[in-house]
């Protein structure tokens, strides 16, 4: 299985206005230019559409969606936005990519056709084992409202008919550079040549130095070995030659293929110190921290369909898995000895500032949190708070199972139990959302 694809429309991207979102991050991590592209065009329409850019067409609206979901798209879904017990968290049945419907077959062979295909569009179908089975539009033009007949497919009357590439996707990039190099950071180099040795930067690098038989432009092959880097993380930036060996420049001898090798190691080098620097950062501490934000009708933050004001008041006893920004708000409207909760799966700490941030916000109310990795103080995660002792790391099987892989609601009180930090804890599945109880 994996995550479903959020479908955030016109209605979702107006009420996160009007709840004081600012700002939109388009997800592109492992995707292709293509789908970058038309997914920023996508949500800069729609948002410029909605802030009263009459000039901009539905259908360019229209086709930016299009040509992103053709690009990238698996089962989409509103996820919570509107829905609180939603079902389309996860993909369960295929898992990869699905394009956008374009038709439906009406038999074993023939599809009836919803939007037109052009020749060497890419095609789908699941088979009736549940398996994908993948081709180019075998035609040079189908309109919408056809009939396209696909000698031995092997669909099931009823199925879908997905494209899963245009035959123009290129075009969906426009101007884009799609060659553009990832970002190297530039470091100025301080060559020094000596007698049996080069320096860089005050690291030393044996090699043989002799008088060269023809005249050398020494600055000039240091200069354009060093300059070029790879994949490095870095880049040269200014390049500064000395020499100390005793010989002219003219006549200062530096073989080849040893300058490649000492440039390899260099920058080798370069990159493990990033890395190391990279694995021991440690996100900084914020706080106090002010959470503000606004209600609208039927609608709240992230993931709710009802206003934090009309849940319930905390029943004695319980602890409650919170999921979203407006259950934050709800327990912050009560006093901390008035109620316990804990971080649930869709509010998880993916780091220390997390971390931070909700201790800081929730104090005492906070007895739970669940960190990304489910290991009890991984990394350093929940280090420095007092809180640590009471902090179980758990995830509701039972809230997983109904809300996030689709699976039908048999009528049952799920619970089970788990052990974690030395101590027992009890997971229960209401109507009302899971709760959690700690066992001695």
């Amino acid at each position: 299985f994996s995550m479903a694809d959020m479908s955030s429309d016109a209605e979702v991207i107006s009420r996160l206005a009007e709840i004081g979102v600012d700002a939109l991050k388009v997800e592109g991590r492992l995707k292709s230019e293509e789908y970058v592209a038309a997914a920023a065009r996508y949500y800069r329409a729609l948002i410029d559409k909605l802030s009263g850019g009459s000039d901009i067409p539905e259908s360019a609206i229209d086709d930016a969606l299009e040509r992103t979901l053709t690009a990238f798209s698996r089962k989409t879904g509103p996820a919570y936005f509107f829905d609180p017990s939603s079902r389309s968290l996860m993909c369960t049945d295929y898992a990869g990519h699905r394009g956008t419907e374009v038709g439906c077959f009406i038999g074993h062979h023939s599809v009836r056709l919803f939007k037109p295909l052009g020749g060497h569009d890419g095609l789908m179908y699941l088979d009736k084992k549940g398996e994908p089975v993948k081709f180019a539009c075998p035609v040079s033009f189908a309109p919408a409202g056809g009939t396209l007949e696909l000698p031995g497919s092997a669909a099931n009357a009823g199925s879908p008919l997905y494209r899963i590439k245009l035959h123009d996707a290129s075009q969906g990039a426009g101007s884009l550079n799609l060659n553009v190099r990832p970002w190297q950071k530039s470091l100025d180099l301080s060559v020094e040549v000596t007698k049996s040795a080069i320096i860089i930067n005050s690291e030393v690098f044996p090699i043989d130095v002799s008088e060269a038989r023809r005249e050398q432009d020494l600055t000039g092959n240091i200069t354009s070995v060093f300059s070029q880097s790879g994949d490095s993380l870095f880049t040269a930036g200014s390049i500064s030659v000395t020499n100390t060996s005793g010989l002219p420049d003219s006549k200062t001898f530096l073989p080849l293929s040893a300058l490649k090798d000492i440039r390899r190691r260099f920058w080798e080098e370069r990159d493990g110190e990033a890395e190391l620097s990279f694995s021991s950062v440690r996100l900084p501490s914020f706080g106090p921290f002010n959470l503000t934000v606004k209600e609208t009708d039927s609608f709240s933050p992230y993931c709710i369909g009802k206003s934090f004001s009309s849940y319930p008041a905390p029943e004695p006893g319980r602890v409650y898995a919170l999921n979203n920004v407006s259950q934050l708000l709800w327990a912050l409207s009560f006093p901390e000895d008035e109620v316990k909760v804990t971080a649930g799966v869709y509010l998880y700490a993916a780091n220390s500032a997390a971390v931070d941030f909700l201790v800081n916000l929730l104090g005492k109310r906070l007895v739970g949190v669940y960190s990304w990795c489910e290991l009890p103080a991984a990394d350093g995660l929940l280090d420095g708070h007092a809180l640590l002792p009471e902090l179980p790391i758990f995830i509701s099987r039972a809230e997983f199972a109904t809300q996030t892989l689709d699976l039908p609601e048999d009528g049952r009180k799920h619970v089970y139990e788990l052990k974690q930090n030395g101590r027992t804890f009890r997971i229960e599945s209401n109507p009302g959302g899971p709760t959690l109880t700690f066992l001695e």
